[in-house]
């Protein structure tokens, strides 16, 4: 495994507190998807307005080599107990580019888990 990426619908202050408070080795990069443009492109999207929350994210993990999406678990729904159906299929490609306060990734023939 050559990078552990946390990525969270939230801004980079936030994900950089995160980082400081709980990642004291230095052993994963906190990527801020403020938009939720990435969580949206992989499908993962909640929408949480009702709770006066929006757009938010499902929580999950991947594990991503050479860009492609090898294994992708979300998880259960609180209230349903078992997992929903996904739209995001094992096998598809996904590319990450981050820009600004956090580091980029660029996965190029590298192995890298995403975690939400």
């Amino acid at each position: 495994m050559s990078t552990i990426a946390i990525v969270s619908v939230n801004d980079a202050f936030v994900m950089n507190a995160w980082k400081r408070d709980t990642d004291q080795r230095d052993e994963a990069v906190f990527l801020a998807d403020g938009n939720a443009d990435f969580t949206k492109a992989i499908g993962m999207e909640l929408d949480a307005s009702g709770n006066g929350l929006g757009i938010r994210s499902h929580r999950y993990s991947m594990l991503v080599e050479d860009g492609v999406v090898k294994k992708l678990n979300k998880e259960a729904a609180p209230r349903q107990g078992r997992s929903l159906r996904r739209r995001y299929a094992v096998g598809s490609a996904v590319s990450f580019h981050h820009s600004g306060a956090m580091r980029s990734i660029e996965p190029g023939s590298s192995r890298f888990r995403v975690w939400c």
